[in-house]
């Protein structure tokens, strides 16, 4: 991913975001060795071929820094498979997006496949000095989303991306949220990364960030960013009519960064995801059985926030508001007060699901940043 600066966003008649008005990005090339072992080759063809590139990909050329995205990484996952015939999986790209490092990978003897879904994903590797920043799902489950964010930090820190267990149908739906977070705070704490614990998340991502904070500090595990990024209490949606699962499906297409408004003829389940797998959506193109786990959890959703009641955290929540949107509803950080220590809020002029794109993560990774680094200091 990149970011561009630009004096003002294009915006259609609606007052949208007109996406196709953006410009395109350039971007560079790493500086380093030329790929050389014959494996190294082929990815960096195939690196070069997926983004449309004319010259193969540098040994240490990083697929993601080069421009590729979630989609890309499925497109490019299943040219390995046919040129190679290994399938490393979705998840070691994550992990090892360099040529050189993906290449080593599948030469292995033992090659471990790594689907993308499992509690945990490395979406940034950084400083191992820095405590991580732990990013949790939205309602899809996915953080693959969180890419963009997790390489715009600075300075750089490891990000791990924190995916829901029910994305695997083996593994029954939770209980509630409030027993989701403990199981993330369980695999968080289990990698023994240098505190204060950072912990953020998206829309109900924000909802699930907040009770891991609430877990954290009942274990005595020092939290430094606790960040929700538009998300609101569980109650605001308690009295809201319950969606149909017609409805809930359709919230597939925010997941996948439509505004599903514009598509009121895509009704059922097959239209929906017809429509996934002929657009540009990385969810359109999951293996089956993943993209089933994705609506699994989509549809179980919206039980957990309802049922959710918030504990009150104990230190500073930072809630990043989307200041574009909820025009029809008084949907507002203050609404966190009664479960909030202290609330800090920053505004940014965008809409709710633009919040982890490109342009919005230009100004939110650099507030993150600032609390992270100032939370660390205050432990020093």
């Amino acid at each position: 991913a990149a970011i561009v600066a630009l004096d003002a966003l294009p915006t259609t008649s609606n007052g949208k975001l007109d996406r196709k008005a953006l410009p395109a990005p350039v971007f560079e090339a790493a500086a380093g060795r030329a790929a050389e072992t014959p494996t190294e080759k082929i990815i960096a063809e195939l690196f070069a071929e997926t983004l449309g590139r004319a010259e193969p990909a540098g040994a240490d050329d990083d697929f993601f820094t080069l421009g590729g995205d979630s989609l890309l990484a499925v497109h490019l996952m299943m040219l390995i498979r046919e040129r190679l015939g290994r399938d490393p999986g979705l998840g070691a790209l994550f992990d090892r997006p360099r040529v050189a490092e993906l290449a080593a990978l599948i030469d292995a003897e033992a090659l471990d496949f790594d689907n993308g879904l499992g509690v945990l994903i490395r979406l940034a590797e950084g400083d191992p000095a820095l405590p991580p920043l732990f990013l949790i799902h939205p309602a899809g489950g996915l953080s693959w989303g969180y890419r963009t964010l997790a390489r715009a930090l600075s300075p750089r820190r490891t990000v791990w991306g924190v995916q829901s267990p029910a994305l695997d149908p083996a593994n029954a739906l939770p209980d509630g949220i409030d027993a989701l977070a403990s199981v993330y705070v369980d695999h968080i704490l289990a990698l023994g990364a240098p505190g204060p614990v950072h912990i953020a998340g998206w829309s109900v991502g924000g909802i699930i960030a907040q009770a891991a904070a609430v877990e954290l500090e009942r274990r005595g595990a020092k939290v430094g960013l606790m960040a929700m990024l538009d998300s609101y209490p569980a109650e605001c949606w308690r009295a809201e009519p319950e969606p149909d699962p017609v409805d809930a499906m359709r919230a597939l297409l925010a997941i996948a960064g439509y505004d599903p408004t514009q598509y009121p003829e895509l009704r059922s389940r097959a239209a929906i995801l017809a429509f996934l797998k002929a657009g540009d959506s990385a969810l359109g193109g999951l293996p089956e059985a993943a993209l089933d786990g994705v609506i699994r959890v989509v549809l179980d959703t919206n039980r957990l926030v309802r049922e959710h009641h918030h504990r009150p955290f104990g230190g500073r929540t930072t809630h990043v508001r989307a200041a574009l949107d909820h025009k029809e509803r008084d949907l507002t950080p203050g609404l966190w007060h009664p479960y909030a220590a202290e609330l800090d809020v920053v505004e940014v002029p965008f809409l709710h699901p633009q919040l982890t794109g490109p342009a919005a993560t230009a100004l939110i990774a650099p507030a993150l940043d600032a609390r992270m680094t100032a939370a660390e200091d205050m432990t020093r």
